[in-house]
């Protein structure tokens, strides 16, 4: 067991503190980690413990991770599933890994797959959900970003990359109640990422400052 503990203890380092600590050779691999990690989660553990304890590939812990992902960022950000709901679910794959009742990577990812929301639920939640979380919001709207735009990815500083608000927290002149204001300030629709720069200048502006603001902006 002590074997055991101190073999995995490395893993879990680099799923604790993906930047600082590099277990993997892949880089999407660590990268993912690192994505994932902003996003908060941490009941998917005993499912990639139980994976690297039982040898399996890189790009297969990599696959499941993917999978992960969407089950994430569908399940708990957007349609605001509880996260411990699923804590038995991941316990219960991370056991049949572990007692070889799952022996390939197809296996565990159907397994994910099953756990997902339907694309029709996730739009519906889409629409109207909202995020406070900023680390949460700076993986959606980079990943939202990467979609036109293969080639270049926004830094990763968050004193350099900011979180605007285009409808401010503040909105001092513009003439709405508090109730409108409640309702959109934090959905994903009224969020983007702006250099410093910009985003000092637009502090509580009307939108038609703002908008012009945000024209210099490549994000």
């Amino acid at each position: 067991l002590v074997e055991n503990l101190e073999h995995l203890s490395l893993a879990y380092s680099a799923l604790d503190n993906p930047t600082e600590e590099i277990y993997f050779e892949s880089v999407r691999l660590n990268e993912k980690l690192k994505d994932i990690k902003l996003l908060g989660a941490t009941t998917y553990y005993p499912i990639f413990l139980a994976m690297v304890n039982e040898n399996y590939k890189e790009e297969e812990v990599l696959e499941m991770l993917n999978m992960i992902e969407k089950l994430i960022v569908r399940n708990f950000v957007v349609a605001g599933r509880v996260s411990n709901k699923y804590e038995t679910n991941f316990a219960s794959l991370a056991y049949k890994i572990s007692q070889h009742e799952f022996t390939t990577v197809d296996q565990i990812i159907d397994y994910l797959k099953n756990l997902i929301i339907t694309n029709e639920e996730f739009r519906s939640s889409f629409k109207t959900f909202t995020v406070k979380k900023k680390g949460v919001v700076r993986y959606l709207l980079r990943k939202l970003n990467s979609l036109d735009n293969i080639e270049t990815d926004i830094k990763r500083d968050n004193n350099k990359i900011h979180i605007e608000h285009i409808l401010p927290q503040k909105p001092t002149d513009w003439h709405i109640s508090q109730d409108i204001h409640e309702q959109y300030v934090h959905r994903l629709g009224n969020l983007t990422l702006l250099g410093d720069e910009y985003n000092k200048e637009c502090t509580n502006s009307t939108f038609d400052v703002k908008k012009e603001i945000y024209k210099q902006s490549n994000i």
